[in-house]
């Protein structure tokens, strides 16, 4: 009896695919104004404060969106610096689409974003000479440590795309004097993956 258990269970084994099939992509929206990321659809309950321009990450099976309708209002799932709840749908945007209307910019200076890493903001600065240094939160906890970044960068029609001496690329556009990340082009993460630096405003 137990040699029939052994032959059965190494025969499902050997049925088994030899390749586990690759995660799916997240698809990302930005957020088109500075808002609250609430709980449930509608309800009262915030999690986190999700500025214009910041990425957030589509919730939902095999890329299909997650919209529920509350009161007369579309909403949609999404995922932001570790929390998970809902903006209303028509709060946020397609990163290609809003970069499609994008228009060639001077980049150079320094980019601040609106949140804060232990107690200072997160910062891209942009050299003339084409090299850039920036600091991002990572590690640590919730509030992050700072973390430098350092490379070069080069202007791509409307596009501002970087390399990270580490071999990271990213891509911003500039939407409403902010500068965005667009993801299709890859973005530097924040908050141990949970969060890409965009959204940042000239200083």
């Amino acid at each position: 009896m137990l040699c029939l258990v052994l032959v059965s269970c190494a025969e499902q084994v050997r049925d088994l695919p030899r390749e586990t099939p690759r995660e799916q992509p997240f698809t990302y929206r930005i957020s088109l104004e500075d808002q609250m990321l609430y709980e449930t659809p509608g309800s009262q309950i915030t999690l986190a404060r999700v500025p214009a321009g910041a990425v957030v990450a589509e919730t939902g099976q095999e890329g299909r969106v997650w919209l529920e309708e509350k009161n007369g209002r579309q909403w949609i799932n999404v995922a932001y610096r570790g929390d998970v709840g809902w903006l209303p749908d028509v709060s946020t945007g397609k990163p290609a689409a809003l970069a499609a209307s994008a228009l060639p910019h001077n980049y150079t200076g320094t980019w601040v974003d609106s949140q804060m890493c232990a107690g200072r903001p997160a910062f891209l600065r942009l050299e003339a000479n084409g090299t850039f240094s920036s600091i991002r939160c990572e590690y640590c906890d919730l509030p992050g440590c700072p973390n430098g970044l350092y490379g070069t960068w080069r202007a791509e029609d409307k596009l501002l795309c970087m390399e990270e001496k580490r071999g990271d690329r990213a891509c911003f556009f500039v939407w409403k004097n902010l500068l965005v990340a667009l993801p299709e082009r890859g973005f530097f993460w924040e908050y141990h993956g949970g969060a890409a630096l965009s959204g940042l405003a000239r200083q």
